[in-house]
């Protein structure tokens, strides 16, 4: 069976409307200053000013001007400075402003594809074209397919709701295949083959976990904002104590048996792809562990695979790939390029 394997980074949701990273620090700064907790606010600003000799906004404009410079460093200066209060500021920064731009619940039941959102913003539609006009056709020639993510944002779990995909896909964690959650949303893995493993490395924003016990809950409908004022669904339990499942984007990565095993299985699918399809993920330093992870794995494959990159810097991104890797050209049967996701989805 041939075997594909999509790693989808920022630049994938970017044409649905989404921010990069860097977009959301932006916009993030912009929702803060009219918000009801300038303490916080002022807890960042004083902390970046101390590390970096510059108030909040002039970071941006250095951040702009250096690349190297990101918010992975921000916290990890706070981490190793023990800066404990900072920190904790930052990360609730970084989750309110991804509430703010991206992560309002889509409207996954109704029949109106114009009906879906983010932040207030109508969406194009790429993430739903993604899989009509590619994971469908995958499906059809009978390949096993595995998306593998680094976004937190909820786009494609939803196009494969709009396209009758619900039973077709699972997210791989067996927490998630207990009764409470499979009923959660009419189809999900229901009668599962194994046709579209989907592995979100950096969490999801309908993912939570119970702070006292444990328990990992999946949702579909309920907004990150709602999070935590929700129930344990574990009947020992009850407790009110939940928190998003996700991986803050520091340099050190807290990756719990979860994620573990998610990195596991996308090394894996690497390793046995005969076809692999990178879109808008560039390979960054800052996710080191998934770098290396993921350049071992592609430079064990022995399929000789087909090689897909879909990014406005192609060559960038093909060059990150060769170092990372040890290998050049010769180690992928086909290698083909696109500038963006649009022009991808778009061909036939």
């Amino acid at each position: 069976m041939h075997k594909k394997v999509y790693i989808i980074g920022a630049g994938a949701s970017k044409a649905d409307g989404v921010p990069t990273m860097s977009e959301f620090i932006s916009e993030g700064l912009q929702e803060w200053d009219r918000d009801d907790d300038p303490k916080a606010l002022f807890e960042l600003s004083k902390f970046i000013k101390e590390i970096f000799h510059a108030d909040i906004y002039d970071y941006m404009a250095l951040r702009d001007f250096d690349n190297n410079i990101g918010i992975e460093k921000v916290l990890e200066s706070a981490i190793n400075l023990n800066k404990h209060i900072a920190e904790k500021v930052i990360k609730k920064f970084i989750f309110k402003t991804i509430e703010k731009t991206s992560s309002y619940s889509y409207v996954v039941d109704s029949k109106n594809l114009n009906d879906i959102y983010i932040g207030g913003k109508k969406i194009e539609k790429y993430s739903y074209k993604f899989i009509l006009n590619k994971i469908k056709k995958d499906l059809e020639n009978q390949f096993n397919v595995k998306i593998i993510s680094l976004n937190y944002d909820q786009l494609i779990e939803t196009a494969l709701l709009f396209n009758n995909l619900a039973h077709r896909f699972s997210y791989l964690i067996p927490q998630f295949e207990t009764p409470s959650n499979r009923t959660n949303f009419e189809g999900y893995m229901k009668g599962y083959g194994g046709e579209v493993d989907f592995l979100k490395m950096h969490g999801s924003l309908n993912w939570e976990i119970c702070n006292d016990c444990g328990h990992i809950q999946l949702y579909w409908k309920k907004r990150y904002i709602d999070i935590d004022i929700s129930s344990c669904k574990e009947k020992k339990c009850k407790r009110q104590t939940l928190s998003p499942l996700l991986i803050a984007p520091s340099i050190t990565k807290n990756y719990n048996s979860i994620f573990k095993l998610l990195l596991n299985r996308a090394e894996s699918s690497l390793r046995e792809a005969n076809e692999i399809v990178i879109i808008g993920y560039s390979f960054r330093e800052a996710d080191s562990d998934i770098r290396s992870r993921f350049a071992k794995a592609i430079c064990n494959n022995t399929n000789y695979p087909t090689l897909i990159v879909i990014d406005k810097e192609t060559d960038r991104i093909l060059n990150t790939i060769f170092k990372i890797t040890g290998k050049d050209n010769k180690h992928f049967e086909k290698i083909t390029s696109f500038l963006n996701f649009e022009t991808f989805v778009e061909e036939k």
